[in-house]
């Protein structure tokens, strides 16, 4: 449960759940109008979080509110969450349904592209044959294409952290096109 302390601040200005609030119904309040009622974002730039595994979140909650990954909207969000609250947000979001792949569509040859890139790099390695997460590693397939970009040209230019330096390690070499075939191939794997 969310602590009756714990203060959000949004863009529209401060929510202080009620005593008692549920995570639940904290979640519906403060999170899905960005992140989507279930999970699924619907909003340019803003990743889907459902079917997140829980350690995976909370280390991304944990470096928002830690101030290592700054984030307008975020880092003011979790700046007040307990370790608790951290547990309570994840165990939560990995229960929410996974986003549907991509399907509409599909490059063929992109898509072979960024299957390539992914068998190349061994995304797999970390994050699981169905890219699915695991641990603290985020769950990849079905996620916007767009905000997967976005993470690995952080993680290459160095202005995302992990819980290791092995993602910024790893994006070092692979080029702009690369990445776009990868966050391609990720966003439609399955559908």
């Amino acid at each position: 449960m969310i602590s009756a302390a714990a203060g959000f601040t949004l863009a529209v200005g401060t929510f202080v759940p009620a005593a008692g609030q549920s995570v639940e119904e904290t979640y519906r309040d403060v999170c899905a109008g960005c992140h989507g009622e279930t999970g699924t974002s619907e909003m340019e730039g803003i990743p889907s979080l459902g079917g997140q595994p829980a350690m995976a979140t909370a280390m991304q909650l944990f470096l928002f509110r830690e101030g290592r990954r700054p984030d307008s909207p975020m880092t003011p969000i979790a700046q007040d969450l307990s370790n608790n609250d951290l547990r309570s947000f994840s165990s939560l979001i990995e229960k929410l349904p996974p986003p549907e792949p991509l399907a509409e569509g599909r490059d063929d040859p992109a898509y072979a592209r960024g299957k390539a890139s992914a068998a190349k790099h061994v995304c797999r390695s970390c994050h699981e044959a169905d890219y699915s997460g695991r641990q603290q590693m985020p769950r990849l397939a079905g996620q916007r294409e767009e905000y997967i970009k976005m993470a690995l040209a952080q993680y290459k230019s160095g202005e995302r952290v992990g819980s290791s330096a092995a993602m910024n390690e790893l994006m070092a070499d692979i080029s702009e096109a690369e990445i776009d075939d990868l966050a391609y191939f990720l966003a439609r794997f399955g559908g």
